[in-house]
Formats: C-alpha cells, structure tokens, sequence
C-alpha cells in the first residue's frame, strides 16, 4: 500500500481476516484507510485451520491481497468412513473436494502484511457509531471522534456496526456445538494408516448425532499440523451459556469427558487416537450459531465477514465470505460515482449470497448432526445422493466434481 489517494475516508472497524481483507480493498479503489483493532497483541497466534477455493487464492495473488509464497496445503478429495463394530474404520466413499487449507494465522499475516502500521491502528477501541444527517458517519474510538464518508463493519459475531444496518439482528443458536482442536502430525507416531489418507485428502468419520472432519494444514514451519473438528450436541446437562466465542474452561471442564467418550465409542479408534492425543491447551469448544440479514449494507455502512450475514463451519465458507466480500467492495467503490451508490451495489451483489451460504449450512447442520444417516448401511451411491439432496443444486466447492490432477 502507498500514499492513498484523495477519493475520501474509509474506517474499517476489526483488524481479522475481514478487516485487513476490506482495508486492502477500499486502500486499491483509491481510499484514505483506518483500521481499528481493539486487541492490544497480535492475532498470528490463531493457529486452527481455514480453507478456501483454490480459484479464489488465485484470484487473490493476482490482486495483491495475499503472498503467493504463503504457505498452504493442497487437499483433493474427501474420504468418508464410519466406525465398524469392532473398531476399525468403514469406508464409505471418497468424493471430490478441491479446495486449498491454510492456518488461520498464516492466513491472516499474509493479509496484515499489506496494511501498513500507520493504518492498522491496535488496541484501539470502537465504543460508538453513528450516521451524520450530512451523509457519512462518525466512529468514537477511544473517546474521541472521526469522521468518515464510509464505515465498514468487519467486528466479527458481536458487531456494533450490525445495528445500524439491520436493527435487532441477533444470531440463532443451531443447537449443537463444534470441538476443534490442531496438532502436528509429526507427534502422531504409529498413526501412518491415517497419516497416509490426510497427504492430500481431507476425511469425514460420521457417527449418530454427528461427525468429525479432519484435514492437514501448513504449521509456520511448512510442515503438516492435522486440523480436526467434532461437530455434536452437547449434553442436556451442560449449560454452553450460548455465547459466539469460545467456551470458558469452567464448561470446557464440563463438556470435556463427554466428549471424550463420544470419541473412545463412536470415531475409529485410529481416527480418535488424533482427537485425544490432542493438547488441551489447543482443544476449543464453541456453539455454532448462523444469521440471515435483510440486507448487509445502507449507506454509510458496510458489513463484511461475520459482522454480516454469519454462516455455520460445515460450508467452510468464513475466509471465503471475508474476501469475497472484500474483492466485492474493492470494485463497486472502484466502479461507483458515490458511496452511497457502491454501498447500494455492494448490498445486491453480497447479501442474497450471504444468505444462501447460510441455508446450506443449516441444510448441512440438519443432515449431517441433527438427522444423520444410518451411516453403517451407506454406500457411495447413497452418499452421492444424500450429499447432492443436501446441496439442493447450491455449487460448493468443499463438494466440487472435480478430481485430482
């Protein structure tokens, strides 16, 4: 990023994903850029996966939004299994699924990189927001005041931004929670049988009342980490509290050796030997939530990734939507004769997309933890059919017909 040019003044509120995705977009279409991040320390840490179309990292190289040295982890298909009675693992099907995985930090890094510290403005506070009769808004961060001709709500779950596009908009609890957890393959000894099937391959082990997904990601240092997540309900008697982040360790302390024993019973042994050898210290739990939105922008707001419409982890869609939606904003400001008109543009083009990505992940929540299947009688045709009826003729890329080349 370089001097920006004099087009008008851009706050973007969030430094995630998200936040760095929307300050490279409004910076290219010719914006003055201020980012605030209300966190004093640096977001690297995050070290679970994400993945994305390998079409859309493409197209964001060519763009300049992320480094084409960053490194990822190719996967090509998607092997299905389901416990046998004594054990083992039933395999079910291997369906094609092209995507690219990422560690979030590595993710995110690549993305900070192109903002530079004079617009990334950390451990700064976004208290209020408010529309000027005038045109343009006004953001108080840390008590004082700024004005801006546009306000770009990438502050995630919890948005302060939300409101002011679409008042009362409160994300849905889906009923059922995810575990997730990342260790290095290299400290898997005696693993190579399942090792072998996550070289390019991710991997679904289904049970009744839910699945766990696994697939491999590039640590910092290039070499494989095992990314997995455990999506089930909870037990009755343990009460998650219904918060978006990531449960306290007084519930994680609850729900801990329930889940333990849904994966000693239920995963393949040598598939859960990768859950439980699992540091706790890298284990989570959260409730997934999703929203649907009227609209995702009115002038002079803007939301992007969870600030706006909020989607469950089964479409892996979260780093898609981000930059999705920051490519979006880059060219309607670019195309526009005003902010208001690229705020108008940006809303058609993103929300219904938004809205679809959240119904396939209530369809995909209801088929594959809800209602699972019988998954010990399926097959691959069944699974053909059961995914497809899933997909209602939605294209997805996690389930994209396309083979390793």
């Amino acid at each position: 990023m370089g001097t920006p040019a004099p087009q008008g003044k851009v706050a973007v509120i969030g430094g995630s994903i998200a936040g760095c995705a929307a300050a490279i977009a409004a910076h290219k279409a010719g914006f003055e850029v201020a980012l605030f991040e209300r966190s004093r320390n640096d977001l690297a840490e995050r070290g679970f996966g994400i993945c994305l179309p390998e079409p859309l990292l493409r197209e964001c190289v060519e763009a300049g939004y992320l480094d084409a040295a960053m490194p990822v982890w190719d996967i090509f298909d998607r092997h299905w299994f389901t416990r046998e009675t004594d054990g083992t693992q039933r395999h079910l099907w291997t369906s094609p699924a092209r995507m690219v995985a990422f560690n979030w930090g590595l993710l995110w890094k690549s993305l900070r990189s192109q903002v530079p510290d004079s617009v990334y403005r950390l451990g700064r506070q976004v208290t209020d927001v408010r529309e000027e009769a005038s045109g343009g808004a006004v953001v108080v961060v840390d008590g004082q005041e700024e004005r801006f001709d546009l306000v770009v709500g990438a502050d995630g779950y919890k948005s302060i931004v939300r409101g002011h596009v679409v008042p009362d908009a409160t994300p849905s609890y889906a009923g059922y929670v995810t575990w997730r957890g990342v260790i290095d393959a290299a400290d898997l000894p005696n693993l190579e049988s399942v090792l072998s099937q996550l070289e390019s391959s991710a991997a679904t082990a289904g049970f009744d009342g839910g699945h766990v997904m696994f697939y491999p990601i590039p640590g910092p240092d290039g070499r494989r980490r095992i990314n997995w997540l455990v999506y089930t309900r909870p037990p009755e008697s343990v009460d998650v509290g219904l918060s978006m982040s990531y449960a306290s360790d007084s519930v994680k302390a609850q729900l801990t050796p329930a889940f333990q024993r849904l994966i000693e019973e239920k995963v393949p042994e040598e598939w859960g030997r990768i859950v439980l050898r699992t540091p706790d210290s890298v284990r989570a739990f959260q409730p997934i939530f999703d929203l649907e939105l009227e609209r995702c922008a009115s002038a002079p707001f803007v939301l992007a990734g969870d600030a706006s419409t909020v989607t469950r982890p089964h479409t892996a869609s979260g780093g898609t939507k981000a930059l999705q939606d920051a490519l979006c904003l880059e060219r309607v400001l670019r195309e526009s004769g005003s902010v208001a008109e690229a705020v108008t543009a940006y809303n058609d083009q993103r929300n219904d997309a938004g809205n679809d990505i959240v119904k396939l992940g209530r369809r995909l929540g209801s088929s594959q933890v809800l209602e699972t299947p019988d998954w010990y009688h399926m097959n691959a045709e069944r699974m053909s059919d059961w995914v497809a009826a899933t997909l209602a003729g939605q294209s997805v890329y996690i389930y994209a017909q396309q083979s390793k080349s």
